[in-house]
């Protein structure tokens, strides 16, 4: 029998997050934009847990930008970073300039070693953790929600077309 890693995903509401800038892994300096998928991360040792989140948001169709953030223990230089990231994802891989302590405002556990959160949400939540399916549904209600049609009034119907009755198929009954 296989042991698996139980876990479960930390919802963090309401906070108050902030929205780092700084150099990506080709050199060019980046800004966090309205609207960015985001997976973060407490330290480039993590990079093996953002894989769920990450294929999740690729199969939805987006981009993530991944958030490095300078914490307690150094980053590595940026070449040593590009040996561990693919070199598609070298322009949407940030390195924050300066030391962002999400940590004091989503306070990880143990276990939760990367996040998730969309940019500038009037909503704001961020997923702690790897993202378990319910916690997927519940981002992506956030991320993308459902817009709001107005119901039609009986005026604004287009009219039906009157049915043709049916024929008869020769050598049928």
């Amino acid at each position: 029998m296989l042991w698996r890693e139980k876990y479960e995903t930390r919802y963090a509401t309401e906070v108050d997050l902030p929205v780092p800038a700084g150099t990506n892994l080709v050199g060019d300096w980046t800004e966090l934009n309205l609207g960015d998928w985001v997976i973060g991360l407490f330290g480039y040792h993590d990079v093996s847990s953002m894989g769920v989140w990450q294929r999740l948001m690729d199969s939805a169709g987006v981009e993530p930008v991944i958030l490095l953030l300078k914490g307690s223990e150094p980053l590595p230089p940026p070449s040593e970073l590009r040996a561990i990231f693919p070199l598609s994802q070298h322009p949407r891989v940030l390195i924050s300039a300066q030391y962002v302590d999400f940590a004091d405002v989503l306070k990880p556990g143990r276990h939760e070693a990367c996040f998730a959160f969309v940019v500038g949400l009037p909503c704001p939540v961020a997923m702690l953790g790897k993202p378990t399916e319910d916690a997927w549904e519940a981002f992506l209600a956030v991320a993308r929600p459902t817009p709001t049609i107005p119901p039609a009034s009986a005026g604004d119907l287009p009219k039906a077309k009157p049915s043709t009755p049916a024929r008869r198929l020769p050598g049928r009954g």
